[in-house]
């Protein structure tokens, strides 16, 4: 798994030397510029749309109405272009980064390329301009400059995160799957939630949703003896906000081809499956399928997935106390485990930090008031979690091993969600 560099946790080397993201502060805005922002924003990109077509004779966007409508901004982000200022400000009093969704389909190398060669320069009219950027993986990113119009409210290095995601045939907009995985909810920020913790609990649910006791060979047939061999049950399945839910095993085939059964009549063995070579299901109903054992009967009951409100309320209604459970000490992992589960979320602030998680799992204990057995187990692992922790400094190189990483899809897998 991946280090998170998004969510305002980005740090690039450039021409005044390495800087890190730098926050946007709400609260320092007033309405007019708070306007004014989002419309050079917009055509910033809009600009840059021109430019990549000049660079590579294809626009990033081919319709950019869905850029001035917001709607190809990914999270808070596309609240922050559809919200008036009041009501946006009141609950995002700061933005860590800008998430903007580009098809897939656009060659990842060719792109960061042309965005290198952006660096210092300006963009058309616009006032932004790129100081540096990094690739990792499914996304680049980039800090972009934009002080000069809006000082004194942490536009100095504004992270981008251009966010490459399967768009529609016609290449002219994100899939439902693109926009559900990258979605915040705005009742959840009513709550005080992130975003990405409702992909948290779609991949806790995903992990408890089928397990199976099973025997595992390794790729060259022989038995395995890991971590993961070893545990009584496996998590047969995994969710990926790249690519959606894929089963992790294949039953082994014998010397003749044949899959040996227990004595229950059961596969018996089986192996890994390769991200590269899974299949993976991005339909929401399947999504519904696997979690709740029904059918979703409405698209009221599909859109609970989209929150981590309304999900944990569906889960209260559908799941028995076992499966609850197991799904609420799988969220704790995925919050405070040993890394890679336990991702830091505010590389540069750990108060921030234990605030949005403490506000995620307080709400689980709002609304399903059982699991507050464990409150005292998961006290301790907080505590355990945070002895040892210490922030990155602002402008420290020292952990960023790759200027420019393109993983080759065969066992990356994104498990979680960018900071909203």
């Amino acid at each position: 798994m991946r280090k998170l560099i998004e969510g305002g946790n980005l740090t690039v080397s450039g021409s005044k030397g390495a800087q890190s993201a730098t926050k946007l502060l709400t609260t320092k805005m007033n309405p007019d510029m708070f306007e004014d922002f989002k419309t050079c924003f917009i055509d910033f990109l809009l600009e840059m749309n021109d430019e990549y077509e000049k660079y590579s004779g294809r626009p990033i966007w081919k319709d950019t109405s869905k850029i001035t409508s917001g709607n190809l901004f990914s999270g808070s982000s596309r609240t922050f272009f559809q919200k008036p200022f009041e009501e946006y400000s009141r609950l995002k009093p700061k933005v860590g980064d800008f998430d903007v969704q580009i098809s897939d389909k656009i060659d990842k190398e060719n792109f960061f390329e042309f965005l290198e060669g952006m660096v210092d320069k300006k963009v058309g009219k616009s006032t932004f301009y790129v100081y540096g950027n990094q690739m990792n993986f499914s996304q680049a990113h980039s800090l972009i400059c934009a002080s000069e119009l809006f000082p004194g409210v942490g536009a100095d290095y504004i992270q981008v995160d251009w966010e490459f995601v399967p768009y529609e045939e016609d290449d002219s907009s994100p899939t439902q799957f693109s926009t559900f995985a990258h979605y915040s909810s705005w009742e959840d920020l009513e709550n005080n939630v992130k975003g990405l913790f409702v992909k948290f609990l779609i991949r806790a649910l995903t992990a408890q949703c089928d397990l199976r006791d099973i025997c595992l060979v390794t790729p060259k047939g022989k038995i395995s003896n890991n971590a993961l061999a070893r545990q009584e049950f496996k998590n047969f399945r995994s969710f990926s906000v790249d690519k959606g839910i894929r089963c992790k095993f294949k039953p082994w085939l014998d010397e003749n081809g044949e899959i040996e059964l227990d004595e229950k009549g059961r596969e018996k063995w089986y192996g890994p499956i390769k991200c590269a070579e899974s299949n993976y299901t991005q339909s929401l109903p399947e999504f519904f399928q696997l979690i709740f054992k029904r059918q979703p009967e409405s698209d009221t009951e599909l859109k609970d997935m989209y929150s981590y409100i309304r999900l944990l309320k569906r889960i209260k209604k559908e799941l028995s106390p076992e499966d609850i459970d197991a799904v609420f000490l799988q969220f704790i992992e995925y919050c405070y485990g040993k890394t890679p589960n336990g991702q830091v979320l505010s590389a540069f602030d750990l108060e921030e930090d234990k605030g949005w998680k403490a506000s995620a799992i307080n709400k689980f204990y709002e609304i399903i008031p059982e699991t507050k057995k464990f409150k005292k187990e998961v006290d301790e692992k907080i505590n355990a979690y945070y002895e040892n922790l210490e922030p990155r400094k602002r402008g420290d190189m020292s952990n960023v091993k790759k200027k420019h990483s393109i993983d080759n899809g065969d066992n990356f897998e994104q498990d979680f969600e960018p900071v909203r």
